[in-house]
């Protein structure tokens, strides 16, 4: 019994020196300087994000923190996190300032930076409107005003011209559901784990409006476009792929929710469903 612990201890052991090797290459830093006496600080992965409660908090928790610590050891290396405006966590990492934006929309990316092949969440983008508004496809949009947050791309995903109906770009998703529930809005198109948690955060009644089926989002990653980026892009794809398979990412999910402290069962179940088709593919 105490031969085979050993070997086991051993195989553990060989692993952790494997993956200090892996994440100090990455890096750019010798392995020895890591085990060196004179040596005790732990190369940095910056990352900079905006403070999404619930997904990126200022005391370093939330959903995508974790899903970050978990592939990237906090024992081998230290990750700086900095909480700015959208903007500016984005031109941080566009000028090599830090290595990681958390997060970017795909109607959003930034040509300065490169993006994960695999998403760090999905999400139903939907159209929120009264129950009393008929909705059968978008022509029901013709004439009518539709308001989403300035800088999305939504106008995209819409099959009818802008021509056809009246766009209202709004500061934040607070402002698009209070311009909806005052009737100032025919329809709201945003998340609607952001819509839902919005609306319980401020008190807002949303029981006579409804969410209609849009389209669905994903959010990557960016990385920065040097050595370091494009290495640690390659780290953060394995390192979901083998969260996945684990199951460790469906804890984490239910852990923290897809909504902060709300346990979607089926958004999980459809998360983890999306992971398994693109994971069979590669």
């Amino acid at each position: 019994m105490s031969i085979l612990l050993y070997k086991i201890n051993k195989a553990r052991f060989l692993c952790y020196i494997f993956y200090i090797i892996s994440i100090t290459s990455i890096l750019l830093i010798s392995p020895y300087s890591l085990s060196s006496p004179e040596n005790t600080t732990k190369p940095s992965i910056n990352i900079a994000t905006v403070h999404w409660p619930g997904y990126t908090n200022k005391d370093g928790s939330g959903l995508y923190l974790t899903i970050l610590k978990s592939i990237f050891d906090e024992k081998v290396v230290t990750l700086d996190i900095s909480l700015m405006p959208y903007r500016r966590a984005r031109y941080s990492v566009e000028t090599l300032q830090n290595d990681i934006f958390l997060v970017e929309s795909e109607f959003t990316r930034s040509f300065k930076l490169i993006y994960s092949h695999i998403p760090i969440d999905i999400g139903n983008v939907d159209y929120f409107h009264s129950q009393d508004t008929f909705f059968s496809d978008a022509t029901s949009f013709s004439g009518k005003t539709l308001g989403w947050v300035k800088g999305y791309e939504f106008q995209k995903k819409i099959s009818l011209p802008e021509s056809h109906y009246n766009t209202f770009h709004v500061n934040d998703v607070l402002q698009g559901v209070k311009m909806l529930t005052q009737g100032r809005l025919d329809y709201f198109i945003d998340y609607d784990e952001g819509i839902k948690q919005t609306a319980h955060q401020n008190n807002i009644d949303i029981k006579n409006f409804t969410f209609t089926q849009g389209f669905q989002e994903v959010y990557l990653v960016g990385f920065s476009s040097d050595t370091k980026g494009r290495k640690l892009r390659v780290m953060y794809n394995n390192g979901m792929k083998m969260l996945f398979s684990s199951g460790q990412l469906e804890n984490i999910l239910f852990e923290h929710g897809v909504i902060p402290q709300i346990i979607d069962e089926q958004q999980i179940a459809t998360i983890l469903n999306y992971y398994s088709k693109l994971f069979s593919q590669n």
